[in-house]
């Protein structure tokens, strides 16, 4: 092979046997940059594209498959969610498996500089078809678009693909609750259960989510003054050995305003005194301290079972709610009564009122009622003055 003598750091056009042009260009990092051409004039653009292209600092595209990024992403991930860094245990399993179960089998095999807007917008109408909600394809390509954006950080690639992708539009997901009469028949159902007779009291009083509640210890508990420390959570993670084997780990909450102290009104003290009593009169082993422990294994209970167990206890009794619906209630039933949305959004551990009130903003029948019956008395009143006056 002929070589045709540049100045060093140009690079280099050499015609091999087979006809076609290997063009070299030194990197920054030292490593010689490759490229083919079919003619010397098309090696020579190519020539000028790499070096313009280490001029301004870019990495070329990476050839390797997809899949090879996606697996290097993951274990990132997994390192900086096992030292507090990264991903909660919960949202890494979720990762892992919309990776596998969507991303992999499709977009796997494709070379990362060649995965195209089209691909994933085929992908997108594909999950449209099979019936998946708008919502959950929004939250599956976040996540790829977050993989993604790994890739535009390390110089794999230029672009994230997702940038240029249609969705469907959100949909705005309907809350369902109880109004305040049917609460209080939900609290007399519940009075006989071993634990929804405290759970259920429990998460009307705090608005708090099930995967808190549950990660309680007694500690958490001040019945003098009538308080509650919400400051963990539970979080479901796979195994080194058994895929399918999950644990049970209790962690800080994904955000400081998750942290919080609340105020308990007098009818949930009354169901934890009646727990604490209850719980110590068994005798049963408590090694975590546990407010709720399983009593088949003395840790915690499944959230998931725990909810299974409440929409059947539900539905026999006709209440058309799941166990997360409580936290709706007791929002709705805090706004209703007036108090400020500041206050709520607080007690919901949200780090944003707006947030809150998009979610909870929900105007009630009985919201409307007050909002007419304070115009009315204002309107009144002012017409009343003023026919008083003449």
């Amino acid at each position: 092979m002929a070589k045709k003598k540049r100045i060093y750091g140009e690079g280099t056009i050499t015609k091999r046997k087979d006809g076609r042009y290997q063009i070299a260009v030194p990197g920054a990092d030292g490593k010689r940059r490759y490229a083919y051409a079919d003619s010397e004039r098309e090696a020579e653009k190519e020539r000028r594209r790499l070096l313009g292209e280490v001029e301004q600092g870019k990495l070329p595209a990476s050839k390797q498959p997809f899949q090879v990024h996606i697996r290097e992403w993951l274990e990132m991930k997994k390192r900086m969610s096992s030292r507090g860094a990264g991903y909660k245990p919960n949202t890494y399993t979720k990762a892992v498996y919309r990776m596998d179960a969507y991303f992999v089998p499709v977009l796997g095999h494709i070379a990362l500089n060649k995965l195209a807007p089209g691909h994933i917008q085929k992908l997108v109408n594909k999950m449209l078809d099979q019936g998946l909600n708008p919502n959950t394809i929004r939250e599956y390509i976040s996540t790829l678009h977050t993989c993604l954006e790994s890739a535009v950080k390390q110089g794999k690639i230029d672009s994230n693909p997702c940038d240029r992708v249609e969705l469907p539009k959100k949909i705005k997901s309907k809350n369902n609750f109880l109004s305040q009469d049917e609460a209080l028949q939900l609290l007399d159902a519940c009075k006989d259960h071993k634990l929804f007779s405290v759970l259920v009291p429990l998460a009307l009083a705090t608005e708090a989510r099930e995967s808190e509640l549950l990660a309680l210890t007694w500690s958490d508990i001040d019945l003098e003054q009538g308080l509650v420390s919400i400051n963990k959570t539970l979080t479901s993670e796979k195994q080194e050995q058994g895929e399918k084997k999950l644990a049970i780990n209790s962690v800080t909450p994904k955000s400081e305003s998750s942290k919080r102290v609340l105020t308990l009104p007098d009818f949930a003290i009354a169901a934890l005194r009646s727990h604490r009593k209850q719980q110590l009169a068994a005798g049963t082993p408590n090694p975590l301290n546990l407010l709720f422990p399983s009593p088949d294994t003395g840790s915690h209970y499944w959230p998931t079972s725990v909810s299974s167990a409440f929409s059947r206890f539900a539905r026999k009794r006709d209440f058309a709610i799941t166990f997360h619906d409580l936290r709706h209630t007791g929002a709705t039933l805090l706004l209703e009564s007036g108090t400020d949305p500041k206050t709520v959004s607080e007690r919901l551990g949200h780090s944003d009122v707006a947030f809150t009130m998009n979610i909870y903003g929900h105007v009630t029948r009985k919201m409307k009622d007050q909002s007419a019956n304070t115009l009315n008395s204002l309107f009144t009143a002012s017409q009343k003055g003023k026919n008083e006056a003449i």
